[in-house]
């Protein structure tokens, strides 16, 4: 995993695919900060809606079951915008 000190971005960018992949899994993990969900597309008929205007971002909540999640609006609108 990538570890979070000077040179971040030049080691991102040098670091495999499957090592970009394992640090994005689990920082966007239910356990820790939530996860990035893509919500399905409109169905047919309707204008197309790109995929990076459709991603969510889930966090569980407090009291609610393991592996039960609630939308978290404000982290949504910051994943847009980062995407």
């Amino acid at each position: 995993m990538i570890e979070p000190r000077a040179g971040v971005a030049e080691r991102w960018r040098d670091a495999p695919l499957s090592v970009r992949r394992e640090t994005i899994r689990v920082i966007f993990s239910p356990e820790r900060d939530g996860q990035i969900q893509v919500e399905r597309a409109p169905r047919r008929g309707g204008p197309r809606v790109p995929a990076v205007e459709r991603v969510t971002f889930w966090r569980p909540g407090p009291g609610t079951p393991a592996g039960t999640a609630v939308p978290d609006s404000a982290a949504a609108g910051t994943a847009r915008a980062a995407a």
